[in-house]
C-alpha cells in the first residue's frame, strides 16, 4: 500500500480529487469504479478492470483501491492498495507447474497491476496542477 499526503490548491476541494481519480481509471484504464464515502468525509474508489471472468482465470484482472482522507487545512492522505495480488501469484506458482502459459499472462497482470499506483498519482498530480488528465486512446 503507498500512502501519500497532498496539499489541496486553493479552488480545489477532495470531492473533485475523488472524481478526477474516477474518471482518469473509467476514460483511461476502462476499469469499473465504485465511489464510496464515509460519514467522516473520507473516499474510497474501489476499481476493476473490465476483463471478465476469462481476464481474472488467467491472471489479466487488475484491481485498486484508493483511499481519500481529509486530514484539515486543505490536507489529504491518500492510500493507494494494491488488489489481486495474492490471486496474482497464486496462479503464477500453480501455472509454472500445471499450466506454464498462466505464468506469462500472470505476470502481464502483475506487471499492469504495479504500475497503476504511479499512473494515480500521476494522475492526481495532473488535477492538482490544474491540468487535464490525458485519455488513452
Amino acid at each position: 500500500m503507498t500512502n501519500k499526503i497532498y496539499t489541496l490548491p486553493e479552488g480545489k476541494n477532495v470531492n473533485e480529487m475523488a472524481h478526477s481519480i474516477q474518471m482518469y481509471l473509467m476514460n483511461s484504464e476502462s476499469m469499473n469504479v465504485q465511489v464510496l464515502t464515509t460519514e467522516a468525509g473520507q473516499y474510497i474508489i474501489q476499481a476493476r478492470a473490465q476483463n471478465g471472468n476469462v481476464g481474472q482465470w488467467f491472471g489479466l484482472d487488475k484491481a485498486i483501491q484508493v483511499t481519500i482522507t481529509p486530514c484539515g487545512n486543505n490536507v489529504v492522505t491518500v492510500a493507494i492498495g494494491n488488489g489481486e495480488w495474492l490471486k496474482k501469484s497464486l496462479t503464477m506458482a500453480t501455472s509454472m507447474v500445471v499450466l506454464w502459459p498462466l505464468a506469462v499472462t500472470s505476470t502481464v497482470g502483475m506487471v499492469k497491476q504495479g504500475k497503476l499506483p504511479n499512473k494515480i498519482d500521476h494522475a492526481i498530480q495532473m488535477y492538482l496542477a490544474g491540468l487535464s488528465v490525458p485519455v488513452a486512446c
